[in-house]
């Protein structure tokens, strides 16, 4: 996309005592309080896995929910995302099914990492294993810098400002 000020997706440094990375899939968009939500969950996702529990935490990918849906420009940057490959946003059926799925084989596999007697070399990797990330971890470009012409791209693909994932086409009324 030349012309584009698009800023590379930055990751930072290995986590300790592996060789995984960091990287932020958070859009300044979500705010501040939805970031803070994310990290309280996955701090206790850590600390009831160090305590003995079976801690199922998978990351799910966007989804085109109602909840989604519902606001235009959201809609619009979703169905545009696709347009910055490798990125995807999966159908509500789909990813409910595919999160059950992986949560099943968490809480039945003992070689999971969601079950504390497997050895993990990082508290993080808790959230790496099954984790269905849509592109994000892969996509070249930082989630702010995309936002605007995934908007617009969307847009377009939805017909200006009408949005073919309609309520009615999901029977999520």
């Amino acid at each position: 996309f030349p012309g584009f000020n698009y800023q590379p997706n930055k990751i930072s440094g290995l986590l300790p005592r592996t060789n995984l990375r960091v990287i932020n899939c958070l859009s300044d968009l979500q705010g501040p309080n939805y970031a803070l939500s994310k990290c309280m969950q996955q701090w206790r996702a850590i600390i009831a896995r160090a305590e003995g529990h079976i801690v199922s935490a998978n990351h799910a990918p966007a989804s085109r929910t109602a909840n989604m849906i519902n606001h235009k420009s959201i809609a619009n940057a979703l169905e545009g995302m696709q347009s910055f490959p490798p990125l995807l946003t999966f159908e509500p059926r789909t990813t409910s099914t595919l999160m059950a799925s992986l949560m099943l084989y968490d809480l039945n596999f003992d070689c999971s990492s969601a079950n504390p007697a497997t050895d993990i070399s990082h508290p993080m990797c808790l959230f790496n294993e099954n984790s269905v990330h849509g592109g994000l971890w892969r996509c070249p470009f930082s989630l702010d810098s995309i936002q605007v012409s995934s908007y617009f791209t969307g847009m377009f693909n939805n017909g200006f400002f009408g949005s073919r994932f309609s309520l009615e086409r999901h029977n999520m009324q």
